[in-house]
């Protein structure tokens, strides 16, 4: 049975994956020679990598909760 939480993490889940998207188009779009472009890039894996950081946390939390019941 689907709950309203799923449907919630699933939401979140959709606009992580929608925002991990428009950040890779933006820094396909860079030129790769300019250090403009390896700073945003390097930006952009930062942020990438704090948001997968945060979802696992989320992850972690929500199976370690149901294994407890």
């Amino acid at each position: 049975m689907v709950t309203m939480r799923d449907i919630l993490e699933l939401e979140e889940r959709r606009r992580e994956l929608r925002r991990e998207a428009d950040m890779s188009r933006l820094c396909a779009a860079l030129p790769a020679r300019h250090g403009v472009g390896r700073r945003l890039l390097s930006r952009a894996l930062a942020g990438l990598g704090r948001r997968l950081s945060a979802w696992g946390g989320r992850l972690q939390a929500r199976y370690a909760a149901e294994a407890g019941r």
